[in-house]
């Protein structure tokens, strides 16, 4: 699907980090222009609290565009083993 943007942000890396969402979020409110927020993958990890992984997840698929990485891949994985197997 092609989309457009007059302000893009590419979050890589946010690995469950709430603090560091609502930091970028603050960050693209205060922009000029209309803001997209694309999440390139690994939104997941270190948060391994269930609450906080349900917002991350939540937030992210409510709000903004987004796409697999491999943390989000294994997770979805019906394979109980590692990346690697």
């Amino acid at each position: 699907k092609e989309r457009s943007a007059e302000t893009l942000y590419v979050v890589g890396g946010l690995y469950g980090n709430l603090a560091a969402l609502s930091e970028i979020e603050r960050m693209a409110a205060e922009e000029d222009l209309p803001t997209t927020i694309v999440f390139n993958g690994d939104f997941n990890f270190f948060n391994a609290d269930s609450d906080d992984f349900m917002q991350v997840n939540e937030t992210i698929r409510e709000k903004y565009v987004a796409t697999a990485g491999n943390i989000e891949m294994e997770i979805s994985s019906e394979s109980k083993g590692s990346g690697g197997d």
